[in-house]
Formats: structure tokens, C-alpha cells, sequence
């Protein structure tokens, strides 16, 4: 499974909520979510999917 494609599958407040996680090679990526955007489509809205990984990263 692609990388971003992990990060979207976990994005939400139901995905935190249920405490989601899927496995991407040797990572676990696990569920996130920003305040304010509700799907990954709009996030992906507002920033590109370099910056939404970056973010990811950051556990911010």
C-alpha cells in the first residue's frame, strides 16, 4: 500500500475515535485528523499531499 494512501485510509475523527491503524511496509501508520478539515478531500483542498505527509510526520 502507498504511504499517502495509508495516511488517507486513517484520516478522520471515527478513524481516531476507533483508534485506526493500518500497516505500510514496515510502518504502522495510525489514525490523525486536523481541527477543522473533516475528510482527507478537504485537507487535500487546502494543502498539497507533500505538505499532508509532512504533516503526518510531525505529529503536530
Amino acid at each position: 500500500m502507498k504511504r499517502i494512501k495509508a495516511i488517507a485510509e486513517v484520516y478522520g475523527q471515527k478513524a481516531v475515535k476507533n483508534n485506526r491503524a493500518v500497516k505500510c511496509g514496515k510502518e504502522v501508520v495510525t489514525a490523525w485528523a486536523v481541527i477543522g478539515f473533516e475528510t482527507f478531500e478537504d485537507l487535500k483542498r487546502h494543502i498539497s499531499i507533500r505538505d499532508i505527509e509532512a504533516l503526518y510526520d510531525s505529529g503536530i
